[in-house]
């Protein structure tokens, strides 16, 4: 285990770390919801716009947040580099399944403690939402209204949580989509600096995005996009473009060329090309990350929170608001929307692709 099977998967270990710490060193909901008076640096940049809109402070602490992040980037690579392993050859040989009743029995346990922690979140969200409180080990005050209060006062957070999220969605399917085209088959000098460019906002938490945006788009700056549809987004075409990008960059590195340069060479031109041959090719790579980019989108909150305003108030922003106002039953019947449209969105998917309800919780 030690000298073989740990060298082997250190670089799978060392990714699955990387990519951990990224998500949580980012996640603001969290650390804003359960953390008290403990702030970490989401939230400090949270209050430091929120409360005194000192978007220079806010800025110095995002840098601080980005050079943490590269630092850590920069260990995970450094370790993962100084050996390189691979396996040369090897027996294969059938497993020998472990039949006895002991240890049948602690797999069983092992299994169910997995799938209990697993599920109690949710678990817990739809059994609050259909009360008003949560006093001790059970919740108290049975209601409905929690649900019935939503076509009333949560309509226009519906509409802009789907608006935004739908059309950020295309639009980074279509950006996404074009550069990965270029990059892996165009191959132009720039294409390293071009997959940065698309990659490093994948690695940087939301608000620091949102601090950019903001300093860029507000006070006294030529375009004033504060407030607005359109910087919300703008930042959600920049975090989530990734997704779209690396998978039909993926798919393309496993496409024969030939179909495309025959085009080419038949006289059709690049768009052509690209519309009628490549993207039927890569329609499946589209699609897969489009469905990943519109679920994380509805449940979009860090980058949200700093760009919102009365009127793009999000879904995720109002449970945030109910959470903070004590309404746990309001902001649980919310939460239940959320994962009722997410599933249906990925069992949709699967479905289509003759997937069956267990893959349909793989995201």
């Amino acid at each position: 285990m030690r000298t073989i099977t740990l060298p082997l998967i250190l670089p799978s270990l060392g990714a699955a770390a990387l990519l951990v710490f990224v998500r949580a060193i980012g996640n603001f909901g969290i650390p804003a919801v359960i953390g008290g008076s403990n702030y970490v640096l989401p939230t400090l940049i949270y209050f430091e716009v929120n409360g005194f809109f000192n978007i220079n402070g806010a800025a110095s602490i995002a840098v601080v947040n980005v050079a943490i992040t590269a630092l850590v980037l920069y260990i995970q690579k450094y370790v993962v580099a100084r050996h390189e392993y691979e396996t040369i050859s090897a027996t294969h040989k059938e497993l020998k399944q472990h039949e006895g009743k002991g240890i049948r029995i602690v797999a069983t346990i092992y299994c169910l403690i997995i799938l209990i922690v697993s599920l109690l979140p949710q678990f817990t969200i739809i059994v609050m939402s259909f009360f008003t409180k949560w006093v001790g080990l059970f919740p108290e005050g049975f209601t409905l209204n929690n649900y019935l209060r939503i076509p009333k006062y949560s309509s226009k957070e519906l509409f802009n949580s789907f608006f935004l999220s739908i059309t950020a969605t295309l639009l980074c399917a279509i950006l996404g989509s074009v550069i990965a085209y270029i990059t892996e088959r165009k191959k132009p000098k720039g294409a390293a600096l071009l997959d940065l460019s698309v990659m490093a906002p994948f690695i940087l938490p939301g608000t620091v995005v949102s601090i950019a945006l903001l300093s860029a788009f507000s006070g006294n700056s030529a375009i004033r996009l504060t407030g607005t549809y359109i910087i919300i987004i703008i930042s959600y075409m920049i975090r989530r473009t990734p997704y779209v990008y690396r998978s039909v960059s993926a798919q393309l590195t496993q496409l024969n060329p030939s179909l495309e340069e025959a085009s080419t060479i038949s006289g059709a031109t690049w768009f052509y090309t690209f519309r009628k041959v490549s993207v039927p090719l890569i329609t499946p790579a589209i699609i897969s990350g489009s469905i990943m980019t519109l679920t994380t989108l509805l449940q979009e909150l860090s980058t949200t929170i700093l760009l919102y305003s009365g009127k793009t108030r999000t879904v995720p922003i109002q449970i945030y608001g109910a959470v903070q106002d004590g309404k746990l039953g309001e902001a649980s019947a919310l939460s239940v929307v959320l994962l009722v449209v997410v599933f249906a969105i990925i069992y949709s998917m699967n479905s289509r692709k003759g997937g069956d309800l267990s893959s349909s919780l793989k995201m």
